[in-house]
């Protein structure tokens, strides 16, 4: 075990016997926001206002009653002493309490001051969709930028060539499909840990015998131990044994043509991009032998509707994209697209991380995945609005920070904390936030980004 393993687990058994014997005065039902899976809990709260239990719902399709450690017992910060209870303004370099209609009146005038794009916002992805909006409404309507972004997006190269391929940077299955598929097919993801209860559904159906898995890791991770097959590429050589699947398929004749024909456009440039990637050559820079790629291209193609789960874990630079638009077209190839209990589902590290997509709290695109820059989305967005809206895409999280310390960004809203603020993801945050000549912070516990 880690150290982090023990403190978790001292954690839940401190929560579980500090409420045993207390008892509910009323229930609240919410989302958790551990992960990206999006379980329902429902919370039980003393007649003291805190929360004393978190109960997984039986009756939510995504979780069905299923809860990981963290989403059951990781609930008690609500509960904590430290939190903060008033809005805090800094006056003579330092922070004290305050009213909130002075707080407000105090961001207000400071960032008045800095309209246009030497302003960015980073939302947490631990935020609601209904925040998230607001957020990137704000920066644009009013502020002028369009330099906001979910501190969690370190990989938007996987959402740019899902909606290059899709149209649409999401998912294309539920949860619901991944338990009724018949072969799932995990790619550089540490589910166990980071997406637990769909990696649960994964080993219920594989212990049940109904479902065959591949995995596809460097690493050994749990899911490892149920697999059918497991490919061990070197690493940094993901993306090219993802480019030798699908043309294995197609020279395996294991393509479904009526499939493709009807719903694909541009088969002949993508058979051509996979010209070099022959399963000598693949075998010869992956290390994975050119039978366990016939097998496992044979096992995904045949085994019956299949379900492709990619966090890309460890990838080389510039490759995510080639890599997402590989397990995309093998998806499309196999015919495992818009079908019942298949398809492609990313894995993104950060709880809602998908709505920040869908509500445009992205540098390049608007709510609903409308490309900044276009015209008439353009036009429409400022109609609804009643403000203009800045045509060029912003920064991202990395670069906003980036910015700060070389002087491009003047001002930033930083909407919660996150673990990328202090892991070296985003460069010296610390120094990026002290060059700044103005910041709000929104935050419930004081950090390093609020001193």
């Amino acid at each position: 075990f880690c150290g982090a393993c023990i403190d978790v687990c001292a954690v839940g058994a401190l929560t579980e016997t500090q409420y045993k014997w207390e008892r509910a005065a009323r229930t609240e039902q919410t989302i958790c926001t551990e992960c990206p899976v999006g379980c329902t809990m429902t919370y039980e709260v003393n007649r003291w206002e805190k929360a004393i239990r978190a109960i997984p719902e039986l009756n939510s399709p995504v979780n069905l009653g299923q809860a990981c450690f963290q989403g059951k017992f990781g609930f008690d910060s609500v509960n904590d002493k430290r939190r903060l209870t008033q809005p805090m303004v800094r006056r003579e370099g330092t922070l004290v309490e305050a009213t909130w209609d002075e707080a407000v009146r105090a961001a207000a005038d400071g960032l008045s001051e800095h309209l246009g794009e030497g302003f960015g916002v980073v939302v947490s992805p631990r935020d609601t969709n209904e925040e998230m909006y607001v957020a990137q409404k704000f920066a644009r309507s009013v502020m002028r930028s369009n330099n906001v972004d979910v501190a969690s997006n370190n990989h938007p190269d996987i959402a740019a060539a899902l909606l290059e391929v899709f149209g649409y940077a999401a998912s294309t299955m539920s949860f619901s499909d991944l338990r009724g598929a018949s072969v799932s097919m995990v790619v550089s993801a540490n589910m166990t840990e980071e997406q637990n209860v769909a990696a649960v559904a994964i080993k219920q159906a594989v212990r049940a015998g109904t479902q065959k898995l591949i995995v596809i890791d460097a690493r050994e991770v749990e899911l490892t131990r149920y697999a059918s097959l497991w490919l061990r590429p070197f690493p940094g050589t993901v993306n090219v044994l993802l480019g030798g699947l699908p043309r294995a398929v197609i020279e395996s004749d294991l393509a479904n043509d009526d499939y493709a024909k009807a719903r694909c456009e541009g088969w002949d440039d993508m058979f051509a991009s996979l010209s070099p990637f022959t399963p000598e050559a693949v075998a010869a820079e992956t290390g994975v032998t050119v039978e366990d790629i016939e097998r496992a291209a044979y096992l995904y193609a045949t085994g019956g509707p299949a379900a492709a789960l990619f966090g890309l874990e460890g990838a080389t630079p510039g490759t995510l994209m080639s890599a997402t638009k590989a397990i995309a077209n093998l998806a499309l190839v196999t015919g495992n697209v818009g079908v019942p209990n298949a398809g492609v589902m990313p894995l993104y590290q950060g709880a809602n991380e998908q709505g920040a997509y869908d509500m445009g709290a992205v540098p390049n695109a608007l709510p609903g995945h409308e490309p900044v820059g276009d015209p008439d989305t353009m036009n429409r967005f400022r109609d609804l609005w009643d403000a203009p809206v800045p045509t060029t895409p912003g920064l991202s999280a990395g670069d906003m920070f980036a910015g700060a310390r070389d002087g491009r960004i003047k001002a930033m809203m930083l909407l919660g904390d996150h673990a990328h603020y202090e892991d070296g993801t985003f460069g010296d945050v610390t120094e990026s936030l002290e060059k700044l000549e103005f910041l709000v912070v929104s935050d419930a516990f004081a950090s390093d980004i609020t001193s």
